[in-house]
């Protein structure tokens, strides 16, 4: 199961980058210092992730998938001076390249929806915006890819991310990312109680997890806050009492 606490001995993880302004828009230099960050997140948790994972099959490789898959998105990064559109879009089509099982793959498109909306961006809109607009995207698009959604699974995850994104508005960057984190932790708790094989075994979905990790690392770069080391446990309802 994973567990809300902190592992024995271990020091908490700071962000890859913190940048020294908070950016209103996602810019070069965030997509850079998410991308890394993301990666890290993933290599520090890949084993719990493989742990976990019982859904669909119990085959041990989502949190390994996850991070080939996010290292894969990191080393198609550009050289420093290119444009934000540039750099998204040489992170999705990096994770395309390397996308590994189905988590990977839905990954792939999360990224590929972050470089639509910040390729339309045009007139510099409110970095708030653009990321609501990039987890709407990655919804649609991930959807899409699978051929039966079910609740309980990272397209949940992803999809009260994506809510809390638009719902925020148009408000700092920042905040949208925060909100969209803690949507995510918060739905990634209640996986456990939506499938009967991840009820079973008392865990939270493996995919969901991994993207809680990566989009908790885009806040922790915003914020200049330690990324998510003390991952949310699953909230398995309770029987209801006889009568």
């Amino acid at each position: 199961m994973v567990q809300n606490t902190r592992a024995a001995g271990r020091p908490a993880h700071h962000p890859v980058a913190t940048l020294a302004h908070v950016p209103s828009n996602l810019d070069s230099a965030l997509l850079t210092g998410w991308a890394r960050a993301a990666t890290q997140a993933l290599e520090r948790h890949r084993a719990e992730i493989d742990r976990i994972n019982v859904f669909p099959v119990p085959d041990g490789d989502t949190g390994t998938n996850l991070l080939l898959t996010m290292r894969s998105a990191a080393d198609a990064l550009p050289a420093n001076g290119e444009p934000a559109g540039r750099v998204a879009q040489a992170m999705a089509a990096g994770a395309m390249r390397g996308a590994r099982g189905n988590s990977g793959f839905i990954l792939s498109q999360v990224l590929l929806g972050v470089s639509e909306a910040v390729t339309a961006m045009g007139a510099q809109p409110s970095g708030g915006r653009v990321l609501a607009d990039a987890l709407c995207r990655a919804h649609r698009l991930a959807t899409a890819a699978v051929s039966r959604p079910r609740q309980g699974t990272v397209l949940s995850v992803l999809a009260a991310a994506a809510r809390a994104a638009m719902v925020a508005g148009a408000v700092a960057l920042e905040a949208v990312a925060e909100a969209a984190a803690s949507a995510a932790a918060t739905a990634l708790r209640a996986t456990t109680g939506q499938l009967p094989e991840l009820s079973r075994a008392g865990v939270v979905d493996a995919g969901g997890l991994g993207l809680y990790l990566v989009l908790d690392a885009l806040a922790s770069v915003l914020g200049g806050r330690p990324a998510a080391d003390e991952l949310p446990a699953g909230d398995t309802p309770q029987p209801a009492c006889g009568h």
